[in-house]
């Protein structure tokens, strides 16, 4: 990915050209670039609709999940990432550039900067609040400028199968957008080439469409349940065989065993909500690859090589403020070092370790907008 940074901005403003920005135009964009419309990120307010969701977490609205879908549909494109623009009206905080412009890059993304129109004016005219503020969204854009593009494989145990489009498109998109607010550590899986689709390092296989299985794609998951995995499938899967598998918490779904692993047939599987809480705790959080605590407005992106050798895990605040309590992150693996980089501290600074069984714990700094943590 570019350095450059999208922007609908004139050219005159101070500091445009300095830090890399390129105009925007929504009919021309340039040729290596997919556009996709997305929504602003952040906590959603009480007046614009539900502040949490059914088990009372923030509501977070991140365009983390539409970036994945979009790399995914297309390897060789950047994503710029449009959302809704300011009204005239409207009190935008500077914490709201912050978290759009954090929420895009550690998804791998660019969020196309639209100022509001009293920003516009402000740095138009030169007005110091203005000015200052415009600098800090400029120190945004040349921190994630300075990091590498988020390109390493996402850690995931779930593999969720779909076409994307059509018929499955509504549910699967809301399927993405809800697992990412639960921090689900999921991989998109195409649906056509069922004997190429990468399975391995996987614990679950879900299936979101609504269709039944292709005879190749129930001989790939039946063989991956076998092997140990578990299969995730709809009423489409057919009537399910195999003895119950024993000590199944969830009454929504008839669980067999298949092999040394499980399949687990949804009676119902038209709500996304339910499906992906439902896939967690089928696979159980033991093997979650990170847990947050006090991390409830968080958003987290693991990255790293195959081998589990390093990790990255990058950290979005949507609310912009300090929370008010420390946060901690599990990880999962075993690491001898932690390397943390913060926008407003810049880095890299050591965190301490504490070892657990199976991962390791660490205690956070007051953190800001967002953080980037680097285990080895």
């Amino acid at each position: 990915m570019s350095a450059d940074w999208p922007v609908a901005a004139p050219r005159a403003w101070r500091g445009f050209s300095s830090v890399g920005f390129v105009p925007f135009d929504a009919d021309h964009p340039p040729p290596d670039v997919t556009v996709a419309a997305g929504e602003r990120a952040g906590v959603r307010s009480q007046e614009s609709g539900a502040s949490s969701g059914p088990t009372g977490a923030p509501w977070i609205d991140s365009n983390g999940w539409l970036i994945r879908l979009t790399r995914f549909r297309k390897p060789a494109a950047e994503v710029w990432v449009t959302t809704p623009p300011f009204k005239d009206n409207e009190v935008v905080p500077l914490e709201s550039y912050l978290v759009a412009i954090a929420d895009a890059a550690a998804f791998g993304g660019r969020w196309v900067l639209t100022p509001d129109p009293r920003l516009a004016r402000g740095v138009a005219g030169g007005a110091p609040e203005a000015l200052r503020d415009w600098e800090r969204i400029a120190h945004a854009v040349r921190f994630f400028a300075a990091r590498p593009a988020a390109g390493e494989e996402v850690r995931a145990n779930l593999g969720i199968v779909s076409d994307f489009t059509g018929e499955n498109e509504t549910f699967a998109r809301e399927l993405l957008n809800l697992a990412e607010r639960r921090h689900a550590a999921y991989r998109l899986i195409g649906k056509a080439s069922p004997g190429s689709a990468a399975l391995g390092g996987l614990r679950a296989v879900l299936l979101a469409d609504s269709q039944a299985p292709s005879p190749a794609w129930r001989k790939r998951l039946e063989d991956f349940a076998a092997s140990g995995g578990l299969v995730i499938a709809g009423p489409k899967w057919g009537a399910p065989s195999g003895p119950p598998a024993p000590g199944e918490p969830l009454p929504r779904f008839d669980v067999r065993l298949h092999g040394r692993g499980r399949i687990a047939i949804g009676r119902e599987m038209d709500d996304p909500f339910l499906v992906a809480a439902d896939a967690q705790v089928l696979i159980s959080h033991r093997h979650d690859p990170i847990r947050l605590w006090n991390g409830g407005a968080w958003l987290a992106r693991v990255t790293g090589p195959p081998d589990g050798s390093r990790l990255t895990v990058q950290l979005v605040n949507y609310t912009g403020a300090p929370p008010n309590n420390a946060v901690t992150i599990e990880v999962a693996g075993a690491f001898r070092s932690a390397r943390l980089t913060t926008f407003e501290a810049g880095g890299p600074q050591t965190l301490r370790l504490l070892p657990r069984a199976g991962f390791v714990e660490l205690r956070l700094p007051p953190l800001g907008v967002y953080a980037a943590i680097e285990l080895g």
